[in-house]
């Protein structure tokens, strides 16, 4: 789930206007307020936390072809991970959630009591118990696609529904979180159910777009959500890493005098 993005030679050109006849010479000074930053800060911006590698957008749900697109996920594909749009998580964690509840519903009425029927409520089980773990911290449960649009429909308390591209961020990342783990599970071991197959989910900058309230607890929602899977997360936020048992963190340390760096695990990377 996490995203590096090429964006070719950074060589420290000066400010570019953005008037293609403009020069940084014979521009007039307040017209210098609207002129291009260096690339060298426009790569650290985009490489910077204010620029996160995961993003939402409000594409519609799609699911011409969901077998294909989401039962037989090829986990063997490598990511593209120049790709920006593989970092927008929309539509993948929707067509995830749909697709669990309307197999499961198809399968129990057609061929109910077959190995299919029982994997594709194994699945949607699985998956509906995984995010409504993680998302409610952000005091959210899911309850399903919506029958008319088969949008999915979360509840917030006092009962209101709230559809997925209206949920807060930090609520959608939460939901990411344990749709895409387990339709690449499903995938990988279809005759299994996806909560005892075991993998590794890598999770870059976890904390971020996350509330601050969500941040200690989040580590025993993961292992919970989906429990047989190893968690990596990176973060920079000392709560995420104080909610893990000392043995489970590792920090990376630039020395003061040295400039080295080095590795500090279990207690040592507590108080370092």
């Amino acid at each position: 789930m996490s995203c590096a993005v090429a964006r070719g030679r950074i060589d420290g050109e000066g400010p570019r206007p953005y008037g293609p006849a403009a020069s940084p010479d014979s521009e007039a000074p307040w017209l210098k307020a609207f002129a291009r930053p260096p690339r060298k800060a426009q790569a650290r911006r985009f490489r910077s936390p204010a620029s996160p590698p995961r993003w939402f957008s409000r594409a519609p749900l799609v699911l011409s072809a969901p077998d294909p697109s989401v039962a037989r996920y090829d986990v063997r594909t490598p990511a593209a991970l120049d790709d920006a749009t593989r970092a927008d998580l929309a539509r993948p964690t929707k067509q995830v959630l749909s697709y669990a509840s309307i197999a499961a519903a198809l399968s129990a009425r057609d061929t109910p009591g077959t190995p299919e029927a029982a994997r594709a409520a194994a699945f949607d089980r699985a998956l509906s118990g995984a995010v409504t773990r993680l998302t409610a911290l952000a005091d959210y449960k899911y309850i399903g696609p919506d029958p008319a649009t088969l949008e999915p429909i979360f509840e917030r308390p006092g009962g209101v529904a709230v559809r997925f591209d209206d949920l807060p961020t930090g609520a959608r990342h939460l939901a990411s979180f344990a749709a895409l783990p387990l339709r690449t599970l499903h995938a990988a071991y279809p005759d299994r159910d996806p909560l005892d197959a075991e993998g590794v989910v890598l999770v870059d900058d976890v904390e971020i777009h996350l509330d601050p309230t969500v941040l200690d607890p989040l580590a025993t929602a993961l292992r919970e959500a989906i429990p047989r899977v190893q968690w990596i997360v990176t973060t920079a936020s000392r709560v995420v890493a104080g909610g893990c048992e000392p043995s489970h963190v590792m920090v990376l340390r630039q020395m003061p005098v040295t400039a080295k760096i080095e590795l500090f695990a279990g207690d040592l990377a507590v108080i370092h």
